[in-house]
């Protein structure tokens, strides 16, 4: 049975839904779970493990590398470039849940060594993306993969990828089929499909146990787009492209704003409280509390 199971990984990899190996196998999930236990002993001395997670409405089983070093890195058919590149589109992905080609390119930037279209089509290709809809989004690889990394990474910049407070599995928010919610009185974040099957047994909150409201998990993009709306209902004029752009929100890809670009947003802001939104709060400082030039004792 384990050497069926380990087969049908090495054949169909890499990544195989739960309900592929229940249909060809005809295994229970506790005997999945069983075998995966009984392998994983094995294959520690390998450096290799075989990893559950929830990827949308599947559950998806893969065979993981798990020791970074030169001689793995050497297995990748990516060269330096394309890693740095993909690591970029992680970094994005991470706060939007989800983008086109086209708004990924423009917020990364062309490079002459990197051709965005064929490196991301190959990316899906292997799994590592996902696209539907004309919308990149994270693959079944990346989650089995790069759990580790994604949840770092998201804790650095504020990030969408959480842990589930309810199967304990990454999710990421809002990226393509992972949908997430979140409670809107604590900070409990969990899979749509968890949260409806708990939603049909419990109504408190597993968390914060207060009466469940569950809110959509929302990008960056998204909250740039519902803010937009908010100004355009209070009667509010919206900054012109480029003062109320992806690149001029707070994240670790932000580009350094124009002498002239800050001009316009001083003569557009004003004294408004909200300037905060539109520009960097160290440079309100230094524009709201001048330095006053010493003069000379001499």
């Amino acid at each position: 049975m384990d050497r069926q199971l380990f087969q049908l990984l090495l054949r169909n990899g890499p990544v195989v839904t739960e309900d592929t190996i229940t249909e060809r196998l005809h295994l229970t999930p506790g005997e999945i779970d069983a075998c995966l236990v009984r392998l994983n002993n094995r294959l520690n001395a390998f450096a290799l493990r075989i990893n559950s997670v929830i990827f949308g409405q599947d559950s998806c089983l893969g065979i993981i590398n798990v020791k970074d070093d030169s001689a793995s890195k050497l297995g990748t058919p990516y060269t330096p470039t394309e890693i740095s590149y993909f690591k970029q589109i992680l970094k994005i992905l991470l706060l939007d849940g989800e983008d086109s080609l086209v708004d990924l390119e423009a917020e990364i930037g062309r490079q002459s060594s990197v051709n965005p279209e064929k490196l991301v089509r190959q990316l899906v290709k292997d799994k590592w993306l996902a696209e539907e809809n004309k919308m990149i989004a994270f693959g079944q690889r990346s989650f089995l993969e790069l759990e580790t990394n994604l949840i770092a990474i998201s804790e650095q910049i504020g990030g969408l990828a959480n842990i589930c407070c309810l199967c304990s599995a990454l999710h990421i928010g809002c990226s393509g089929s992972d949908k997430g919610v979140k409670c809107a009185h604590c900070a409990a974040k969990m899979h749509k499909r968890c949260q409806e099957d708990y939603s049909k047994r419990f109504h408190l909150c597993p968390q914060c146990r207060r009466p469940a409201e569950w809110e959509p998990i929302i990008g960056r993009r998204r909250r740039l787009e519902l803010e937009a709306e908010r100004l355009k209902s209070e009667g509010l004029p919206i900054p012109a492209d480029g003062e109320f752009s992806l690149l001029n929100l707070s994240h670790p890809l932000k580009r350094r704003r124009t002498r002239a670009e800050r001009k316009a947003a001083m003569r557009f802001e004003g004294d408004n409280d909200s300037d905060d939104l539109y520009e960097n709060p160290a440079e309100r400082r230094r524009r709201v509390v001048p330095k006053v030039k010493q003069e000379d004792p001499l």
